[in-house]
Formats: C-alpha cells, sequence, structure tokens
C-alpha cells in the first residue's frame, strides 16, 4: 500500500515552522510506503491536477492532500482516515471566515433549492455521530483512493469561482471535485473528530462536539 502526500503551496507561499515540524509526527503513523511531493508554482487547481498525475506515475493506491497552510491537530489523522477504506473521506478544518450560524468548518451541504452549495448548520450533524457522510468538504486535508479517478472525468479539479461567473456556474477546485463525485454517484465522508487548524482562520471557534476550538 501506497499513498503520495502532495503538498500544493501557494503562489508566493511557504512551508510555515509549525507546518514542517507537525509533518514528521504524522509520517510514524503512515502503515505503508509513502512519498512526499511539494508543488509549488502552480493554481491550485493545476497544483492539484498534476497531484494525481504524479500518483498515478508512482503506483499509489492512495492521494492524500495537505496543503501547506493546513496543520492537523492529530499526528495519526493519515492512518485513521485509511482505516475507513471508503473511496474519498476527509478531516475537517477552520473555514477563514466564520458565520456564528453554522459550524466554521470545511464541509458543505447541497442546496437543491437554491442550486448551490451551503454551510452545515448544527441540525444538520447527527447526535453523536462523527463519520458523516457530505456533499462537498476542503481538500487541504483529504484522503482520495486512486480508483476515483477511474469513474470521474479530466479535469479533476477546475477553479471556476470568479466574480462574473458565481455558483453554481462557478465552483471552487475543491467543490468541483466533489460535485463530480456525486454526480458519479461516489459518496464522500468527513470524520468530524478530525480537525485541522488553517492559516488566517479566526482562532477560537466552537466544535461540533460543541468544545471550543483554539487555532494553535
Amino acid at each position: 500500500m501506497k499513498v503520495l502526500i502532495a503538498v500544493p503551496v501557494g503562489e508566493g507561499g511557504g512551508l510555515s515552522p509549525t507546518w514542517s515540524l507537525k509533518l514528521p509526527n504524522l509520517l510514524k503513523y503512515i502503515p505503508g510506503d509513502y512519498e512526499i511531493q511539494v508543488i509549488k508554482g502552480f493554481t491550485i487547481d493545476v497544483a492539484r491536477e498534476y497531484s494525481v498525475k504524479i500518483a498515478k506515475q508512482k503506483n499509489a493506491e492512495y492521494l492524500f492532500f495537505l496543503d501547506s497552510d493546513v496543520v492537523p491537530d492529530q499526528d495519526d489523522i493519515i492512518l485513521r482516515l485509511m482505516s475507513y477504506k471508503l473511496p474519498v473521506v476527509c478531516a475537517v478544518y477552520r473555514l477563514k471566515r466564520v458565520d456564528m450560524q453554522v459550524f466554521p468548518f470545511s464541509i458543505y451541504k447541497w442546496d437543491y433549492q437554491k442550486n448551490n452549495y451551503r454551510y452545515l448548520v448544527p441540525e444538520d450533524i447527527p447526535k453523536n455521530w462523527s463519520l458523516i457522510p457530505i456533499d462537498g468538504g476542503g481538500l487541504g486535508l483529504c484522503l482520495i483512493d486512486m480508483a476515483v479517478f477511474n469513474v470521474i472525468e479530466e479535469p479533476y479539479f477546475k477553479w471556476e469561482l470568479y466574480p462574473w461567473n458565481p455558483p453554481p456556474g462557478g465552483l471552487s477546485e475543491d467543490l468541483y471535485f466533489f460535485k463530480k463525485l456525486i454526480d458519479k454517484g461516489i459518496q464522500p465522508y468527513a470524520d468530524l473528530s478530525l480537525t485541522a487548524s488553517h492559516y488566517l482562520a479566526p482562532p477560537v471557534a466552537l466544535r461540533f462536539d460543541g468544545t471550543l476550538y483554539n487555532t494553535p
């Protein structure tokens, strides 16, 4: 079993000391072979597309996105995501903007009335559940079985979210990917107990279990 850990780095960005110090702890828990690929100098959708091509070349069974601005809280997060043996499963990380009526984490639900994605609200979360089905999530901390890319067509990721092209016509590259999954009948999941901080996210928020989250 082999995992490609893809690390997209934003244009003009880099790897922070906090992120770099966390990485060795994550690697200790991977049950098998892994390779790390830092991808810099591309827009985020192109970087993710390139990650898939590298994973195929390396004969990886899984692609794990670990964005350079996302720092996981749990050291065994990759192992725990792999244990589910699901096509696509994400951890959740803090959003950079906060609406007090929603949980400020990277998971979304499709609103059929508005024909668009929306943030989850407390009523969307089943009581005492950790692993939940989602319609969309953040790819900054996400494990993908490479078999998924035999089902959906290229481009897998595409940034379309421009002022002149609002949703649903225009989506971010991660929601574009999740929409493709749903359209092909592939159900993605998120583990609400696996969390991460996100660069520039507000320092304090409410977790799904009602406890406070403090960004390191």
